[in-house]
This record gives C-alpha cells, structure tokens and sequence, in this order.
C-alpha cells in the first residue's frame, strides 16, 4: 500500500509472541505476511506457522544467508512461495509509489527483481524449506485467479517436484495432508485431469 515501508515489522516481538501463543492455544494455526528481513526472523522468532513471501528484504535487496535457511528448514515453517512474475513492463508503469521508491534506493530493475525471486525461492528449496506454491492472486492482472498453473510452472523450474509444486505440500500446510495432496490408496478421490503429461510438460496444468 501507499505509505508502507516494507522493511519495516508493524508489529513488536511482544504483539507477535501474544497472537501466536492465543492461536495456538486455540488450536489455530498462525501465518505471517513479511517481505522484510527483519520481520521474517521476528515471525521465526515467535513460533509462526507459515509466512507469506518470505522476501527477506534489507536496504540492499534480499539477504538469505546460510544460516537463515538452515533456520527456516529446521524450523518446519511453510512459506507462501508467491511465485507468479510479473512482467517487466507491467512493474515499470504499475508500480505502486513505495515500491518505486525502493527499486531506486537500491538500485533493482524489474528484471532483477524477478531473478532475485527465483534466485531465493530456489535456495529455499535446495535447503529443504516447504515452499507452498502461491501467486499473491488478484492484485494484478498478470495473477488473476485462476493463474496459479504459472507459478506451479516457475516452482518446477527450479527444481521442484510435480508433487510438491502443486498440491502435496499445501495440503499438509493446511492439516489436510493425511487425506489429501497425493494420488494415494485411501486419500480422498481430488482429481484433476489434464491434456498432456505434467512429468515432461507442467504447462499442461492450463489445458
């Protein structure tokens, strides 16, 4: 939004550590939106369940260190992969007035943006983070619902599984995975049937 600085948490370890540990007793799961770095170790720090986007963002770009993601694997946490990638051109002209903001401060085209996304996701990946495939859907037209075939499609580029690319790991992120997600003897019948084989072409996911 206009006017949000997006490095900066809105709320403090104290606020953070209250919420969760009401939902948790509760027995509610707690999923924390946070793009900037300091707001991503602050929702490891109290227990969070998942985080959305995880971007990881510091005045000089995204910083993931080795031990960070070790820290994200061990943890168990599922993180939002909002993987839809918007086109350079729509980022250019679109771009709300922080955001353009930041993409000078720090010197980062859109292109480098997108790259960065990929870059981090993918490390993400390679250290064993549960990534749950997402799109940020309905903030743009590039991610209309509908669309999440392009972000399954981006996951599996970099390494991920048809599986975990689409529904497997989102099921268990829900508490759904011991019914759902998989094609698996005694799991509910969720089929989708598509126009091609997702083993050698993911992009079938859209016919």
């Amino acid at each position: 939004s206009a006017g949000t600085d997006v490095l900066r948490p809105q709320f403090s370890l104290e606020e953070l550590s209250a919420a969760v540990e009401m939902a948790h007793d509760a027995g509610i799961t707690v999923s924390m939106h946070a793009h900037g770095l300091v707001a991503v170790e602050l929702a490891l720090d109290v227990g969070t369940d998942g985080i959305e986007h995880c971007s990881c963002l510091t005045e000089k770009g995204p910083v993931v260190t080795d031990e960070l993601l070790d820290r994200l694997a061990a943890s168990g946490v599922y993180v939002g992969a909002a993987m839809a990638m918007p086109p350079a051109s729509f980022v250019r002209e679109n771009a709300p007035p922080n955001v353009r903001v930041m993409m000078e401060t720090t010197g980062v085209t859109p292109e480098m943006i997108v790259e960065r996304r990929i870059a981090t996701m993918s490390r993400m990946h390679r250290a064993g983070v549960r990534l749950v495939t997402g799109s940020d859907a309905g903030i743009a037209p590039f991610i209309a619902h509908g669309l999440l075939r392009g972000s399954a499609e981006t996951m599996v580029g970099f390494g991920a599984s048809i599986a975990e690319a689409s529904t497997s790991v989102a099921a268990h992120a829900c508490g759904i995975g011991d019914r759902k997600g998989v094609l698996r003897k005694g799991f509910d019948a969720d089929v989708v049937v598509v126009g091609g084989d997702l083993r050698s072409d993911i992009g079938a996911l859209g016919d």
